[in-house]
């Protein structure tokens, strides 16, 4: 899990730069589809430090980040 809460400001860009994932979905489909969904770089790299696993939807990606 991460050190700390992400902030607002990624949780908000979250929705969209995971949009067209097909979950479940290893971490490496997750950051793929943030990058090709044109997310900033400081959210792609937080989701590159999320354990390398599969992730069965999005509550289950904002779960390992801290949020829920």
């Amino acid at each position: 899990m991460f050190e700390g809460r992400m902030p607002q400001t990624f949780l908000a860009q979250l929705p969209e730069a995971l949009r067209g994932v097909d979950f479940p979905a290893s971490r490496d489909d997750i950051v793929e589809m943030a990058q090709m969904n044109g997310a900033s770089a400081t959210l792609v790299d937080r989701l590159k430090d999320l354990p390398e696993r599969d992730y069965d939807n999005i509550a289950a990606v904002l779960a390992e980040i801290g949020v829920i």
